[in-house]
């Protein structure tokens, strides 16, 4: 007779084989990606969790310990582990334009799936045949010319964020990104939307407050392995909080969709403003049934959060460098 006390190490025994067994099933079918991974540089990972150790913290430092190690290799490629998922980071322009460029990377990684959650199958998350088409669509209408014809537009956000840059002048340094993210915000949503905003008058409203809860919740999962897991992220507090913005966000994009739709029946957007949100209800009102409505949102969706979230960083960014050479600062004035 089996001695009982030998019954609970015999199990503990079979556990172990049965998770060391499942390790190397899973190890041999991604040998080849970890051969690939070779070929290039990046810091120390670890089995299993990968350089996850260097992410542990506030979403701010991370965003920092992230720019100190890509910029530790710079410029030539280099690799990083997100827990098992292998992440290459290009930092050369001319890498990263190949990259896009290429019709071979017309399906998206697994991890486009958090995106998904908020943003659908859009331009940026979507993947296949209807994402290639419906991108050859949209494209055409977020042009050079679309700009310039509603250059107006712009000028007056732009005048507004210089009347409040003036109360800063002579009073040592500020951030500038928050006054900069709120003119793009309010130009970036005149444009896609057709809304008049005021973020820069009246501050955030609800739209951009859940926006940026939106990035906190996508950087966090991306970031943080022990996240990318449903079965423990489900457990958190994110995940009443994803559920909750992801409906509020795409309630307020349905929500101006309808106001879009009805300012066109009753003309009062006037004849030479048209917001992408006209030309794609135009478009459907050719093409009834090209695509439904929530396929309308991620599309309007994320041509707003590409183009908002880009715009300021790089109109920061430039105005920082500005700040700190006073001599380039003449150059720009004398051309203009």
């Amino acid at each position: 007779m089996l001695n009982i006390t030998i019954v609970p190490l015999v199990l503990c025994y079979l556990v172990v084989c049965i998770i060391l067994m499942c390790l190397c099933r899973f190890y041999w079918t991604r040998r080849k990606l970890y051969v690939a991974s070779y070929n290039y540089d990046g810091p120390l990972a670890f089995p299993i969790i990968g350089n996850a150790l260097s992410f542990i913290g506030h979403n701010d430092k991370i965003l920092m310990k992230l720019y100190h190690i890509v910029e530790s290799y710079q410029p030539i490629p280099m690799r990083f582990w997100l827990g098992p998922v292998l992440a290459l980071v290009f930092s050369s322009p001319d890498h990263a334009e190949k990259i896009l460029s290429s019709s071979k990377f017309a399906h998206k990684h697994d991890l486009y799936k958090f995106l998904q959650i908020f943003i659908g199958n859009g331009l940026i998350s979507g993947s296949g045949s209807n994402h290639k088409l419906h991108r050859r669509i949209i494209q055409p209408m977020v042009n050079l010319n679309f700009v310039l014809v509603h250059l107006d537009i712009v000028h007056k956000h732009i005048n507004e964020c210089i009347s409040s840059l003036n109360d800063f002048v002579g009073k040592g340094t500020f951030n500038i990104l928050e006054h900069v993210h709120k003119c793009f915000r309010d130009i970036i949503k005149e444009l896609i939307f057709g809304v008049e905003a005021k973020s820069q008058l009246d501050g955030e409203n609800k739209f951009d407050q859940v926006i940026v809860e939106f990035y906190d919740i996508i950087f966090s999962r991306l970031m943080k392995v022990h996240l990318q897991i449903d079965f423990i992220f489900n457990m958190t507090s994110l995940k009443k909080k994803q559920t909750k913005y992801r409906d509020l966000i795409r309630n307020l994009v349905r929500q101006f969709i309808k106001e879009a739709q009805e300012k066109k029946k009753l003309k009062l957007n006037g004849s030479s403003f048209n917001p992408i949100i006209n030309q794609m209800n135009e478009f459907l009102e050719e093409n009834p049934g090209f695509f439904d409505e929530d396929t309308f949102i991620d599309h309007i969706l994320t041509l707003y959060l590409a183009a908002e979230d880009t715009i300021t960083v790089i109109s920061a960014f430039l105005l920082l460098c500005l700040g700190m050479n006073l001599e380039y600062q003449v150059m720009v004035s004398k051309l203009l």
